[in-house]
């Protein structure tokens, strides 16, 4: 069994009674198992939205399309670009 360290957290009422919810109606044993599969499914999904991120930025990487450009100019191209839709 994996090591177990205790916390408390606070949960605004709408999600603590859904918490007591789905331990009451037997979809879990406990709250603890609630909210230990909710942060599984929060982390996959962070690894899947990290994956995602890496393969757009290879993608554009090796599209060519760019080339290297400082926060300065980007910033100022937006500007630009905001200002010109005004």
């Amino acid at each position: 069994m994996a090591d177990l360290e205790r916390l408390t957290v606070a949960l605004p009422a709408s999600q603590a009674n859904a918490v007591r919810s789905a331990v009451a109606t037997g979809e879990y044993s406990s709250p603890s198992e609630v909210l230990s599969d909710a942060l599984r499914v929060w982390e996959q999904r962070r690894v899947r939205e990290t994956e995602l991120l890496r393969r757009h930025w290879d993608d554009g990487k090796a599209s060519g399309l760019a080339g290297a450009r400082d926060a300065a100019t980007v910033i100022a191209e937006e500007k630009a670009r905001k200002a010109g839709r005004s």
